[in-house]
């Protein structure tokens, strides 16, 4: 199976495609040498190849995007119309990242009649990590002093996505002492408790999670089928215009 994965979520930016096989989990699936080319030996092993890319993108998701799958699908020596599957990160994270992603993974599957599915943002993040500790905190900056987090116990995720402050979050992940901090925004969160215990923050905490989402991308696909055509980003959060319009004013 060839899958195709978009990633919007934060700043950084991160397409991924997976070339000839399943993968058996995330992180486990080896990469091809760079740059891919069959007739100079580089050729697909029998487990398949993999190729990933990350943009520091800031507010030029929509610029970056198509382009950014174009590269990693040429790498693999594919084309649009050899991806069997396509996935993007859904949320939560930035609304207009969101967005970008939904509509350019939509739009080239609606326009090849192929699938897609969306996998949560922070499922993602916390599969990156899986084994590397038992608790497992994903980390998106969700602005105004608050962020997107969840809590994650051997895999499994035991808190709803959260929008919520710094002391929230760290309730929400007791009476745990040892975590792991993890996503574009951890180390950010670690600073705000300097004294308290048991967090731990990777050197490459803010790594994209290419990998895990074409494997949670695939997994989906198995279990439920495709998206319909309704389905779009997760926000835990309503937007700026949609809160100042609930409180009586007008959307700017």
């Amino acid at each position: 199976m060839n899958i195709l994965s978009l990633d919007c979520s934060a700043s950084l930016l991160c397409a991924a495609c997976a070339r000839g096989h399943a993968l058996d989990g995330p992180g486990r699936a080896p990469s091809p040498k760079h740059p891919f080319d069959s007739k100079g030996g580089h050729a697909v092993s029998g487990r398949g190849a993999f190729v990933s890319i990350e943009i520091d993108a800031g507010a030029r998701h929509a610029e970056r995007a198509l382009g950014a799958c174009e590269l990693v699908m040429r790498e693999l020596e594919l084309q649009a119309r050899d991806i069997d599957l396509f996935v993007c990160a859904s949320g939560p994270g930035s609304f207009t990242g969101l967005r970008i992603a939904a509509a350019t993974i939509k739009g080239m599957a609606s326009a090849l009649g192929k699938p897609w599915v969306g996998v949560p943002t922070l499922d993602a993040y916390a599969a990156s990590w899986a084994g590397a500790s038992d608790v497992v905190v994903p980390l998106l900056d969700a602005r105004r002093g608050r962020f997107y987090a969840a809590v994650y116990v051997s895999g499994e995720r035991r808190t709803p996505w959260l929008d919520a402050g710094a002391e929230e979050i760290i309730a929400a992940c007791e009476p745990r002492g040892e975590m792991l901090l993890v996503g574009p925004d951890a180390a950010s969160f670690a600073a705000m408790f300097p004294e308290r215990p048991g967090m731990r923050v990777p050197a490459d905490a803010s790594r994209a999670p290419g990998r895990a989402l074409v494997e949670l991308g695939r997994r989906r696909f198995e279990l439920e089928g495709p998206a319909g055509p309704d389905e779009g980003p997760v926000y835990v959060r309503a937007s700026d215009a949609e809160e100042q319009e609930a409180a009586g004013g007008k959307p700017g």
